[in-house]
């Protein structure tokens, strides 16, 4: 084959060879940056989200105890309770009604099932509840969706949820599971079935 010179003759051997690799370098260079750049990217967006979602969560369940309780309520630990509440309503549905700092509280019975409520069980709980003072104290959860639910003593030390129950006035909230005072919610309810009081009568 003849070449016209020298600069004819190593671009005809090692030109195209040479432009090739140059290409596929380029190619291949090209393919990691654009990998690494989408990679980091999707991941700092990943992280943002994560921490943006987390916040926004903890901001949300803060600012909702503190709107349906109050500062005092919010901050106490599980099972501490709280000073003297007086109650000022008992609800048809069983609730109470609670004047806490100049804020009236609506709060369920922690562990009782209320949605049957009758005549006896509301009678009953205006007697022992209605314009007294009473304590009460939370699970690690205070509020569950839009309802506040609490233990409610009287006399201090007696636990007036259990003693409903004990009386045969209202049974267990079965969906409710993992109570400190499950077991004493238990034998409360085994009692009254046994001498058939209240709703276990026969």
């Amino acid at each position: 084959m003849y070449y016209n010179g020298k600069k004819d003759f190593y671009f005809k051997q090692y030109g195209i060879p040479i432009l090739t690799l140059a290409f596929s370098m380029f190619l291949v260079g090209s393919g990691v940056y654009i990998y690494w750049a989408t990679s980091t990217s999707n991941t700092s967006r990943n992280t943002n989200n994560i921490v943006i979602a987390s916040d926004n969560l903890k901001d949300v369940k803060q600012t909702s105890e503190i709107n349906l309780l109050t500062d005092k309520l919010n901050g106490l630990r599980p099972l501490e309770k709280s000073e003297e509440i007086s109650v000022s309503e008992i609800k048809d549905d069983a609730s109470l009604v609670l004047s806490v700092e100049d804020k009236q509280i609506q709060v369920n019975l922690l562990g009782v099932d209320t949605t049957k409520t009758t005549d006896s069980l509301i009678e009953k709980m205006k007697e022992d509840l209605e314009n007294k003072n009473v304590k009460i104290s939370f699970e690690e959860t205070k509020i569950n969706g839009s309802q506040i639910y609490a233990y409610v003593y009287i006399n201090e030390n007696t636990l007036y949820n259990e003693k409903i129950i004990e009386n045969g006035l209202a049974t267990i909230n079965k969906e409710t599971k993992n109570l400190t005072y499950q077991t004493d919610l238990i034998q409360a309810q085994a009692y009254a079935k046994q001498l058939a009081k209240g709703v276990w009568k026969r």
